[in-house]
């Protein structure tokens, strides 16, 4: 049932579509406090499995231990330590035993609550989405359902726990976002490997018994199962939102979902070669529906009449349940929400505005154009720009002097290309196109949409890797020590000072 589980990961050297060589970890480090539902996380990574000979010298169990200090950190250490009472790195199904209900299976509830149904609605990737595997994934041995055709999910309904547990669940709630991800497909990983990780959650509405909470998740699929190497399948986001009572007992309805509205919705990285030398390929395409939704409010488990009778609800003359309209005493509007969901990145401190808004705000505030031009949304985990969301934009500087003299935006590629049809923006997507190369295209440009400067994030990057991280004539008057920060400040300075000279002042 378990096989032998190991502490050991083995960093890979692979490549990217860029072409930057690099260590991938076959397993991530979770780092902070270790709660109980970390359990699940850390040993249910992927890993490179091994057996250790029962004989482990000195230096061979240290440099496992450092192996796995690696690859877990030191609360995933500690754990897996805690666990492997003998001392071999490995943990046998005996050790893994004591803890193996708590992590798996979620207490069901009692006949004194309630159930919901969830149904899960699915349509495959798109093929013809895709930039380079239309044909096929390069070097991808895919086992199991993805290679069978991954069409339908796993579970199509799914009758949920009791609800008078639900608080409980929310407390182990990585487990209980992993049961309902089952139903799409059997091995999802709820805490991605990419920041920012977790979920984010904000109240819409409430009143004297109700909550209408929205909510943003970052989770991902593996696809493969040993002996093949990893494929990983990321969404853009889980988005959605649940009516619930203030005492968890009632959940009036729940929807979660990919976003589909986006022309490319999902990131695919796998491995291929061999373990040993093994090389990365990256793709994105589109997944039209990945949804769970509610089949109506949770139900009682039991009902009783007057006379405290128990009524059978599968009776031949069913029960008829009539729900009250939830009037809210206090609520914001749906966009106002779903703009506090998008701080959940840090660089969406400063807003980015959809590209055919961006240069008439530029124009009125007197400012010039910072854009990015990418394949994938630079504000979920679909990104091709996520090395530069999660260092130089996340950059206090960097957000200070984007406020101050530029108006934000980023677009993705194809969305450009359909704009070059439009007689209105046709000249704009045209000049913006013009400078793009793949993958990523920084831009500064005046707010008539001539660019004044521009930098591809392959070269971002080599200029990172080699430039000095001073900076001269610093306007923030600050110590920059980072060279990401460094780098993307004389990036947007150099802009500033071409479009001076081409114009004047903005």
């Amino acid at each position: 049932m378990f096989g032998w589980t190991s502490a050991l990961a083995t960093p890979i050297a692979t490549r990217r579509g860029d072409g930057r060589g690099h260590l991938h970890p076959m397993i991530h480090a979770h780092r902070g406090n270790l709660r109980f539902w970390q359990i699940f996380d850390v040993l249910s990574t992927p890993i490179v499995m091994t057996r250790c000979p029962l004989a482990i010298n000195v230096l061979q169990l240290f440099c496992m231990q450092e192996a796995a200090l690696y690859a877990l950190g030191n609360d995933g250490l500690y754990l897996f330590m805690s666990l492997d009472k003998n001392n071999d790195m490995v943990l046998s199904p005996e050790e893994f035993l004591p803890i193996v209900d708590r992590v798996i299976e979620i207490e069901e509830g009692d006949p004194s609550g309630e159930n919901v149904t969830l149904l899960a609605m699915f349509q495959p990737l798109r093929l013809e989405s895709m930039s380079k595997s239309k044909d096929g994934f390069l070097g991808a041995r895919l086992s199991g359902l993805f290679r069978r055709g991954w069409n339908t999910p796993v579970l199509v309904a799914m009758v949920h726990c009791s609800l008078n547990h639900l608080t409980q669940v929310f407390s182990f709630y990585q487990v209980f976002l992993h049961k309902l991800l089952s139903m799409f497909h059997p091995r999802p990983f709820v805490k991605s490997r990419f920041s920012p990780q977790g979920a984010i959650a904000s109240i819409r509405a409430m009143n004297d018994r109700f909550y209408e909470i929205f909510f943003r998740i970052h989770a991902e699929f593996q696809l493969n199962e040993p002996p093949g190497l990893p494929f990983w399948f990321t969404p853009a986001q889980f988005t959605g939102h649940i009516t619930i009572a203030w005492d968890a007992s009632h959940v009036r309805d729940f929807h979660l979902y990919v976003p589909s509205n986006r022309s490319l919705n999902v990131d695919m990285e796998w491995l291929f070669g061999s373990k040993e030398q093994g090389n990365m390929e990256v793709d994105i395409g589109h997944v039209p529906q990945m949804e769970l939704i509610s089949e109506g409010p949770s139900l009682p488990l039991e009902i009783y009449d007057e006379n405290g009778n128990n009524l059978e609800l599968n009776s031949s003359d069913p029960i008829q349940f009539i729900f009250d309209d939830i009037e809210w005493e206090s609520e914001i509007s749906v966009q106002e929400v779903l703009n506090s969901l998008e701080l959940f990145h840090v660089f969406r401190q400063v807003r980015y505005f959809p590209f055919v808004e961006v240069f008439p705000r530029a124009r009125a505030e007197a400012k010039l154009v910072h854009s990015i031009l990418l394949w994938g949304a630079l504000d979920d985990q679909s990104c091709s720009g996520r090395t530069l969301r999660e260092t130089a934009l996340e950059s206090e500087p960097v957000l200070a002097l984007l406020a101050e003299r530029f108006v934000s935006s980023w677009a993705l590629v194809a969305e450009l290309e359909i704009l070059k049809k439009d007689n209105f923006m046709s000249k704009l997507a045209s000049m913006h196109l013009e400078k793009y190369t793949f993958p990523v295209e920084m831009m500064i440009s005046l707010p008539n949409g001539t660019v004044v400067h521009s930098i591809n994030a392959n070269d971002f990057l080599d200029a990172t890797a080699s430039g000095d991280p001073a900076i001269e004539a610093n306007p923030l008057s600050m110590n920059i020590n980072d060279p990401t920060t460094a780098t993307y400040l004389k990036f947007l300075l150099h802009g500033v000072q071409n479009a001076e000279a081409y114009s004047g002042k903005p």
